[in-house]
């Protein structure tokens, strides 16, 4: 939709014809790379939350999915992979729009990295972090109770590729 409209923009002011062209590739190139990176990470959330059809209990609050915290409202014993996916999404924007609120200078692909470390750890603790201002301190968020693990430092690698 951006680039239809940025389209109708050019066409509009009267630029000439071989900068309308140049132009428009460039569009066309950023909203791919984010719609890729979008799926992107989407996928790098799928692969290291896990699909369980299930609900299951971690630290007293119950998950289904891809690590969708089921709330009151909702009740669910199991689901498919389809509406598995579906909340997945649903659950990234909620935190990518909150990245955006606290991350306005960022980019739309820190704003990923940053929506994928909301998705596991929570706003609060982004906030807490100090993420938003220094990204290099990712690699560091790979402790839990004092503790390293290595898949997550695994998971922050994958994470900051989509850099």
């Amino acid at each position: 939709m951006k680039t239809i409209l940025l389209i109708l923009f050019i066409t509009l002011s009267g630029f000439s014809a071989g900068k309308e062209v140049i132009t428009e590739a460039k569009a066309v190139k950023v909203e791919e790379k984010s719609v890729y990176n979008y799926s992107k990470a989407i996928e790098l959330v799928k692969k290291y939350e896990g699909f369980r059809s299930k609900k299951y209990e971690l630290f007293g609050h119950f998950y289904i999915g891809y690590g969708h915290l089921i709330t009151s409202k909702e009740n669910f014993d199991s689901l498919t992979e389809t509406r598995a996916t579906e909340l997945l999404k649903k659950d990234f924007n909620k935190g990518l729009k909150q990245v955006k609120k606290y991350a306005r200078g960022a980019n739309d692909n820190k704003r990923l990295v940053l929506a994928c470390y909301v998705y596991n750890c929570g706003i609060g603790s982004l906030l807490r972090s100090g993420l938003i201002k220094d990204i290099s301190k990712y690699k560091k968020t790979c402790y839990v109770g004092g503790k390293w693990f290595k898949s997550l430092e695994k998971r922050r690698i994958d994470e900051l590729n989509l850099l």
